[in-house]
């Protein structure tokens, strides 16, 4: 698992939840365009996610996102979401070519994320 930090927490980040800032697999489940992507979490928070994925997510889809917050756990955290942002990544030759955010339907718990931690400037 990838773990860091981010600089400006607060520059775009609507989030009224801290966020965790981590990289998990997450499996992405366009609902409105069919398609299924891999992808990886950037960051995590209570009621959304920062997003790299191999496909294109669309603004304002619905996607179903199974989320492996665990290590060890091999069942998935599955959430609903809405994409909140889409955009390309910033270095243009990564296998994850869209950088997404999404707002889950119903806050998560988190629990314990082994390998996260709190994003620069978020209390805690």
């Amino acid at each position: 698992m990838e773990q860091g930090k981010t600089g400006d927490s607060t520059r775009g980040d609507r989030r009224g939840s801290p966020r965790y800032v981590g990289s998990v697999p997450v499996q992405v489940d366009d609902l409105w365009g069919g398609a299924d992507y891999a992808g990886v979490t950037h960051d995590v928070s209570s009621t959304g996610s920062r997003l790299y994925t191999q496909g294109t997510l669309g603004l304002g889809d619905l996607v179903r996102l199974r989320l492996f917050l665990s290590e060890g756990n091999r069942q998935p955290t599955v959430v609903y979401a809405r994409v909140v942002r889409s955009g390309a990544h910033t270095e243009p030759r990564s296998i994850w070519p869209c950088d997404a955010a999404v707002r889950f339907d119903v806050p998560i718990s988190l629990g314990e994320l082994p390998g996260f931690k709190l994003a620069v400037g978020e209390p805690g």
